[in-house]
């Protein structure tokens, strides 16, 4: 994941997107909330991001370091956010709004291609799991 930060020009992207900073155990995003419809990346910290968090069948689905993003979904799609994310350290990120998404996009070529492959190994690692949990 930390090649993402590798596809953009930060200085760039710090002049377009937002800089955002959360304590360690915020909340960052709610699962099926609305809005804000954007995508994070990560600069510094760590965050988690759980399913069902609210629930005893609560799973969590990944750690987030530097160069990680998520949100791209709601960005994208519009739709309600499909997972809670919580700062596990402080947190600083960069919010990148339907507004200036598609700016940062143009601006830097590799980053389609980037995201697009690595959405590609999401859906390869979802698919992993789905096969194990169908064999128990």
């Amino acid at each position: 994941m930390k090649e993402i930060i590798s596809m953009v020009d930060l200085d760039m992207l710090k002049n377009r997107a937002i800089v955002k900073v959360f304590p360690a155990k915020y909340i960052i995003l709610k699962e099926g909330s609305t809005e804000p419809y954007s995508m994070y990346i990560v600069l510094s910290g760590k965050a988690e991001v759980w399913t069902n968090f609210n629930n005893a069948q609560r799973s969590q689905m990944a750690t987030l370091e530097p160069g990680s993003f998520f949100g791209e979904m709601s960005l994208f799609l519009r739709e309600p956010r499909s997972a809670t994310v919580i700062a596990s350290t402080d947190v600083t990120l960069l919010e990148l709004t339907p507004e200036n998404a598609m700016e940062v996009l143009k601006q830097n070529p590799e980053l389609p291609y980037g995201l697009i492959a690595l959405l590609c190994r999401r859906v390869q690692e979802l698919n992993t799991r789905v096969s194990e949990l169908s064999k128990k």
